[in-house]
Order: C-alpha cells, then sequence, then structure tokens
C-alpha cells in the first residue's frame, strides 16, 4: 500500500464536498445565441432540400438481387431500340441506290472511234497510220488496219458512224457500275435507280449490275457490241479501246463507269426511308411485371430507369400521386427537423460551448451540410450508396479530432441516418455507414503521426469492407455484387483518410483547435521561444521541463489531453523572459533583486510575466489554445509572499490593513481543466519545492493544502473538473512529486572529511 494513499478522512472530505448532479432539466438550459439558433435553423433547412432531392431516387442498382417481382408503378412506354434499328435497316435495303448516265464519258468514246476511223481514211498507208495512232496511244495491227481501211467508203463509212451512235444505248443497257463502298451507302440496296441515259430512269436488280472492275467480264460484255458492226476483224482493236475508257489505269484500281454513284441523291432518298420508319415503342401497362427475381442485368437496368422516369413525370401530373408525394415529402421533412433537434440537445449537453458560440455552431452546421451535399453529389456522380462511407468516415474523424469521442459518435450517428435517407438507402447502409463510423471515432482519439490517420483509415476500410460483405450475404445478393459494393466502401473509407490528413490544417483553423501532431511540432526545444526560454531563463526553463511531466501525468490520470497539458507547461512562463533575476528560479547568486524594492513595485513585476507572456505568444504565433495556459496559470490566485510583506509593512507603520484583491493576478480563472491541472501542479510544485524534508507524508499534505486552497477560494468555478477527478489529480501529483523528491542514501565520510584540515 502506497504510503501517500488517502485517508479515510480525506475521501470522506471529498465526497462531503462533492456537488450535487443537477437534474437533466436545469442541465437543458444552456441558452444558445441568436446565431447558434440561426445555425439550426440552417441546418435543418439544408438537410431537408437535400434529402427530399434525392428521395426520388431509384431505390435499384445494377448487379443487384432482388427476391421478388419489380412491377411497374405507372403505364409507361419506352422505345424499342432494337427494332427501331431493324425496321430502318430494312427500309435503307429497300431503298435504292442512285446512279446517273455518264455522259462526259461516252462522248470521249464516240469521239475516238470517230477519230480513229477518220485517220484510217486519211492516210496513205500502215506506217503513215501508225505514226499518226501512235500520238493518240491507238495500236492496231497491220491486217486491223485494213480491216479498217475497207470500212472507209461511204456506204462503210455511214454504215460505222451509225454504229458509233449506238454505243450510247448498247452501253447504256449495259449497268456497268463501280462497286460503291460500305462507308459510301451503309447498307447494300436490293435495287438500284438508273436515271439519264439514252433510255431514261430504269430498275435494276442488284445482281444484274457489271462491274468495270471485273476485267473477264467486261471485256465479254464490250466483246458483245463490238460484233454488233458487222466488221470482221476489229473486234479486239475497238473492244480494247472501249474497254481502255472504261479502265484508264486498272492496276490502281481507276475505273470510268458508264453508270456513275450519286451519293446525295440516294443520301437523300435514305434519310426520307429513315424518318419514314419512326420511333417503335414497347408499351406497359401499371402492374406489368419488368423484372423478375435475380439478378438485376444491363437492360433491365436499364428498363427499371424507363419505368421510374415515368413515374416521376407522372408525379407532376397526376393530382392523386402529387399528394401522396406532397404527404411523404412533409413526413421526411419532419425527420429530418426531430433528427436536427435531436442533434441539437445532445450538443448541448455534452458541449455547451458549440450552442453559446456563433462560430462554433455555424462550423459545425456547415460541416454536415457539405458532407450531406457530397454523399447527394457521390450516389448522383457514381451511382453506388456506399460512396456514403467517404463523407461519414470524414465527419466522424473530424468531429474526433476537434471536439472528442462522445460528442462525435453522437453526432456522426445521426448523420449517418440523415446520410442513408439521402442516398434513398435501407437498413443495410446504415448498418454499414455506423459500422464504418464507430471505427473510425473509437481509433481517433489522439492523432500524434500522420501515420496514425492511415492506419485509422485502413482499419475503418476493413470494417466498412466487413460490414459490406456480411449485409450483401444477409441480402442474398450475387458474390461479386458483394465483393465489387464492399470494395466501394473501403475504398471510400481510404479515400476520407487521405482527404483528413490533407486538411488538417484547414480543419485546425476552421474549429480553432490544434492537433496533437500540432502540439507535438510546438515542444520541439528548436522552437525560437523555448531556445530563448532556455538560454535566458534556465531556472524558468528546468522548471517548465518538469511541470510538464507533472501535469501530463496529472492529466492523463482523469483522461484530459495530457500532451496539451504538458506543452501549455512549456510555455506557461515564457513571461519571465523580459526580467528573468527578478523570479527565485533564476537567481544566479544569493542577492534578491526585490529586496530594494517596494512590494507594491515587486507585485507588479511578478503579475506582469502573465501579460508578457500572452504578448510573446502572439509575437511568436504560438496557437490560441497554448495562450490559455499562460494567462490562466495563475488565475486570479493571491501572491503570497508580497502579500504578507506589504501586510506587515502596513502594520509596522499603522496603516489599514492590505486588502487580498490588491495582490491577486488579474485572472482570468481556468477555464479548461486541462489549465485547471496545470495551476495545481504549477502551485504544488513550488510549495514542495520549498520543504525542508520533503517525505510522501510532507507532501501529500501539502498537495492537498493547495489543492483546497485553490477550490476554496474559487479557482476551480469556470471549469467543469469534479471533486472526484481532482482527487485523482492530487493522487497523480504526490506520485510524480515523490519521485522526484525522494530521499537519499547518505554516504560515510573520507578520512579527510572526519578529522579537520590543518595548515
Amino acid at each position: 500500500m502506497w504510503p501517500f494513499k488517502k485517508s479515510k478522512t480525506r475521501r470522506r472530505e471529498v465526497y462531503r464536498q462533492r456537488p450535487a448532479r443537477l437534474p437533466l432539466r436545469q442541465r437543458l438550459k444552456v441558452v444558445p445565441g441568436p446565431w447558434a439558433l440561426l445555425a439550426g435553423v440552417a441546418l435543418a433547412a439544408g438537410a431537408t432540400v437535400i434529402v427530399l432531392y434525392g428521395a426520388e431516387a431509384m431505390p435499384y442498382s445494377k448487379g443487384q438481387t432482388v427476391t421478388t417481382k419489380i412491377l411497374a408503378p405507372r403505364a409507361f412506354h419506352r422505345e424499342n431500340l432494337q427494332r427501331t434499328l431493324a425496321l430502318k435497316k430494312e427500309a435503307r435495303e429497300n431503298t435504292p441506290s442512285v446512279y446517273v448516265f455518264n455522259d462526259a464519258l461516252i462522248n470521249r468514246i464516240e469521239g475516238n472511234l470517230l477519230d480513229l476511223h477518220r485517220l484510217a481514211r486519211l492516210a496513205e498507208n500502215y506506217k503513215a497510220f501508225t505514226t499518226e495512232s501512235s500520238k493518240q496511244g491507238w495500236s492496231l495491227a497491220e491486217g486491223e488496219y485494213g480491216a479498217l481501211r475497207k470500212l472507209t467508203n461511204e456506204a462503210s463509212s455511214k454504215s460505222y458512224e451509225r454504229w458509233v451512235r449506238s454505243l450510247r444505248g448498247l452501253l447504256g443497257e449495259e449497268p456497268m457500275v463501280r462497286e460503291v463502298a460500305p462507308a459510301e451507302r451503309g447498307s447494300r440496296p436490293k435495287h438500284v435507280l438508273l436515271e439519264g441515259g439514252p433510255r431514261g430512269r430504269l430498275r435494276r436488280a442488284t445482281g444484274e449490275l457489271k462491274y468495270v472492275s471485273d476485267g473477264d467480264q467486261l471485256t465479254r460484255t464490250v466483246g458483245r457490241l463490238t460484233k454488233r458492226l458487222a466488221a470482221p476483224g476489229l473486234e479486239k482493236p475497238l473492244g480494247q479501246l472501249i474497254v481502255g475508257h472504261l479502265q484508264p489505269d486498272a492496276e490502281n484500281n481507276r475505273f470510268e463507269p458508264v453508270w456513275l454513284f450519286d451519293k446525295k441523291q440516294t443520301d437523300s432518298l435514305l434519310a426520307e426511308a429513315e424518318q419514314g420508319v419512326g420511333v417503335q415503342y414497347d408499351e406497359y401497362n401499371e402492374g406489368d411485371t419488368l423484372v423478375e427475381p435475380g439478378v438485376i442485368d444491363d437492360q433491365e437496368y436499364v428498363l427499371l430507369q424507363t419505368a421510374w422516369r415515368a413515374y416521376r413525370e407522372a408525379l407532376r401530373t397526376d393530382p392523386q400521386l402529387a399528394r401522396q408525394r406532397l404527404l411523404l415529402r412533409a413526413g421526411t421533412a419532419g425527420l429530418v427537423g426531430l433528427i436536427v433537434i435531436g442533434l441539437s440537445v445532445y450538443v448541448g449537453l455534452y458541449q455547451p460551448r458549440v450552442v453559446e458560440k456563433a462560430i462554433r455552431a455555424t462550423a459545425l452546421a456547415a460541416l454536415l451540410l457539405v458532407m450531406l451535399l457530397l454523399s447527394r453529389l457521390l450516389e448522383m456522380l457514381g451511382g453506388v450508396r456506399e460512396w456514403s462511407v467517404l463523407p461519414v468516415v470524414m465527419t466522424g474523424a473530424i468531429l474526433t479530432i476537434a471536439y472528442n469521442q462522445r460528442l462525435a459518435l453522437g453526432i456522426t450517428a445521426a448523420f449517418c441516418v440523415l446520410a442513408t435517407m439521402t442516398v434513398n438507402g435501407g437498413m443495410e447502409l446504415l448498418l454499414v455507414l455506423l459500422a464504418a463510423t464507430g471505427v473510425t471515432v473509437l481509433l481517433s482519439g489522439e492523432i500524434r503521426t500522420r501515420l496514425k490517420i492511415l492506419e485509422v483509415g485502413a482499419a475503418t476500410a476493413a470494417a466498412a469492407f466487413g460490414a459490406t460483405f456480411c449485409v450483401g450475404l444477409t441480402g442474398g445478393e450475387e458474390l461479386l455484387y458483394i465483393v465489387l459494393h464492399a470494395g466501394y466502401a473501403a475504398l471510400a473509407a481510404l479515400a476520407a483518410a487521405v482527404l483528413i490528413e490533407a486538411i488538417l490544417p484547414l480543419i485546425e483553423k476552421l474549429f480553432g483547435i490544434v492537433t496533437a501532431m500540432t502540439l507535438l511540432e510546438w515542444c520541439d526545444i528548436n522552437r525560437p521561444l523555448l531556445k530563448r526560454l532556455a538560454q535566458e531563463t534556465p531556472g524558468t526553463y528546468n522548471h517548465s521541463l518538469v511541470l510538464g511531466s507533472l501535469a501530463e501525468a496529472a492529466a492523463e490520470s482523469i483522461g484530459v489531453n495530457g500532451l496539451l497539458v504538458r506543452v501549455g507547461a512549456y510555455y506557461h512562463d515564457i513571461g519571465k523572459i523580459n526580467k528573468p533575476d527578478y523570479f527565485v528560479e533564476n537567481y544566479e547568486s544569493r542577492a534578491n533583486r526585490h529586496e530594494n524594492l517596494s512590494p507594491t513595485m515587486s507585485l507588479l513585476i511578478i503579475i506582469g510575466h502573465v501579460k508578457d507572456g500572452v504578448e510573446l505568444a502572439r509575437q511568436y504565433g504560438l496557437p490560441p489554445v497554448l495562450n490559455q495556459f499562460i494567462a490562466e496559470h495563475h488565475g486570479t490566485t493571491v501572491v503570497r509572499y508580497f502579500y504578507h510583506a506589504a501586510s506587515e509593512k502596513r502594520q509596522a507603520e499603522g496603516q489599514a490593513a492590505v486588502s487580498e484583491s490588491e495582490f491577486r493576478y488579474p485572472g482570468p480563472r481556468p477555464r479548461l481543466k486541462e489549465s485547471a491541472i496545470l495551476m495545481l501542479s504549477d502551485g504544488s510544485e513550488g510549495a514542495v519545492r520549498a520543504l525542508q524534508d520533503p517525505t510522501p507524508g510532507r507532501i501529500e499534505a501539502t498537495v492537498h493544502n493547495i489543492a483546497m486552497q485553490r477550490l476554496l477560494d474559487g479557482q476551480l468555478d469556470d471549469c467543469d473538473i469534479t471533486l472526484k477527478e481532482l482527487a485523482r489529480v492530487e493522487e497523480s501529483l504526490v506520485k510524480s512529486l515523490c519521485a522526484i523528491y525522494h530521499g537519499r542514501i547518505a554516504y560515510p565520510k573520507t578520512e579527510a572529511q572526519r578529522s579537520p584540515r590543518t595548515a
């Protein structure tokens, strides 16, 4: 048993002085400011708008397993794209391709044939004919020249010319065309339209077309035409001349057909045919089965989307449906309002400073609205309800960092309900969000490293994955669907952790807090202010280090922020830097600088270190929460030493007694448990250091007296520390001080120390 364990008398004293627990009715009498009320109203209104905007979202997703039939809520029709495309394709195939007669080509052929005949008539011999014909690219053998020469008399010439003029009609009857590429037509027609030519417009089946690219077929066709001339020996040269016009460069696939494809007229006919088809619809009546029990595939999902759009359209036109919709929205708005009211009461009970300060209430309302809107946007963009894990986890982490776990758990639990309503989720989604929130809040108690945030994110991702997987199994979903959506939930949790790490400085500024990581940065002895404290006031620096260790252990004994108290202890006396020689721990000699000063002047110097400390803190950019420790670590306590000195001086002079109020620190009194612990630790450490023989019993009595003095003096009235917590703080301080000021063994004296020194 510890020698400094609380006695029964002291325990009875603590319980006797403990105030009675206030009833709930009195604890609810927290008067919120007008801005806090406005923030609450804005939160309720904004949340209602966001939730109602998503209330009509379709409650089904692709790949989801349904156990009952899904029926059409209203009669509707939808376009049957496959049937429409099939009919349009048929219409295109029934639409002919338009070809126009190539008059220019026929004119060139006629001209060249007549020129060849004229040249044969004018040439004196074969040699002269060859010389002139080679210039035109014509090549005839001597026998062929002779056969052509026989047609140069008057009767034969007229017969030749009639044959040449008949070629227009003969070639026009042969549908010789260039094969059309698929990109030019888009589909193969069943027939074609031939426009122009000697016989006007003709219809031909696609199978009767002759392609000029088919050399054998073209040669046979032209051969039949040249035989009509009835001039033996000329079929081949005249046929080659005609083929040469139709195939000017066959090697490079360059052809000039008798009939030219008219793309403009063909496209116009195709467009008219497609417009004539119209859109084909499938009709569905109210109550028709849309999806059978099973997994919703792509086509069924599209059908459900169409049915849902028709239902939403009917809401705007059907009075009965509109009335049902209005009642539904009124009920939803009422639920949102009740949730916000409960949320406000919860915050007022466990964190009244939020509803008392406009900036905190506004920041909390803005955070919840932004995260709720983010839930809605993620569901709209991705169509996956599990993305709601991201804003929910971010909300829980931010509130845990800014306030505490109990407040964060309560607020985020209510936020999970709002997020579930926003994305039109069910109980399954709510369970997933609660699981992710619980893990995040419980593991985010104190973030001292950036790796801790990622560790919390990984644990939350595992919890979200497991919860989604189990919920999917209970719902009878397909394994692939379950794994996919569980992966979405885990990915959302990891993304939330990364975002929290990125915006952590913004969170600190928005809520006016400092995280453990920031506090650890200010613990660095290389900080300029701590360097000055160590160099210019070494005694105060050593006292601050010892005090930091004492206060941190005491704070952790009652479950408050020990790191914050330690850092506050490091900086609480920085105001002594301006006048270090006037504080006893920095005396370099036995000379007391206050001996030549009046008690009042000494008082001004002593209490001035608080104001100087606050000014230095602002100058060096300390977080505002640390300024509190500097200003409150003495509260409004009395500077006892100089109060007694002034009292004795006045008594000696026969003047009126000195009032304690004249020798008090300006305050304020501690408003946080942490600053109250620093005050108790500072007073206890100074009092124990002044003891001649600091035994455990004396240390315990000294610490208890200091605590009772501060309590009875009203220094703890502005913070919510309880007597039970005060007793634990005392016990922790006693343990720590006994460890520091423990007794030591007297070492035996040497022979030289025993005998007096002789000259």
